[in-house]
């Protein structure tokens, strides 16, 4: 009986532990790759090389090139971001204890940035757009 219920305990431990590791990885990760308005306000200026931009704000989604000679560099990045929340007893792991007694929620934010950095035909910005949304 003892021993039973310690592998109960380890396994709850084990799948807890393991549950919260990947959660956490993955914020870390998405956290320090954010590209926001206001990174991209206070890296990026007028006069600015494509060298610096490409610095500040890594390699664009898409380049065109305009009928004066300059270019046009379309950052476009889109992220979700997810919540999760449960209450109960068991952790979904309703075997260990003869029951879930569990209840979840769950919600989904997804949010777009769009840069838009124009460059003249001596290869500097001449004008910065942003466009935000979140649904």
């Amino acid at each position: 009986m003892y021993f039973n219920k310690t592998i109960k305990i380890v396994l709850l431990c084990a799948a807890l532990s393991a549950c919260s590791t990947m959660d956490n990885r993955d914020y870390v990760a998405n956290k320090n790759n954010t590209l926001t308005v206001a990174k991209a306000q206070s890296a990026l200026h007028k006069g600015m090389s494509g060298e610096e931009v490409s610095i500040a704000l890594g390699s664009p989604n898409i380049v065109t090139s305009n009928k004066d000679g300059g270019e046009t560099w379309i950052y476009d990045k889109v992220s979700t971001d997810e919540t999760a929340a449960s209450s109960g007893f068991g952790g979904g792991i309703p075997f260990l204890f003869g029951g879930s007694g569990n209840t979840a929620a769950r919600s989904t934010t997804q949010k777009t940035l769009t840069i838009i950095v124009k460059f003249d035909k001596q290869k500097m910005v001449n004008d910065i757009a942003y466009h935000q949304s979140a649904f």
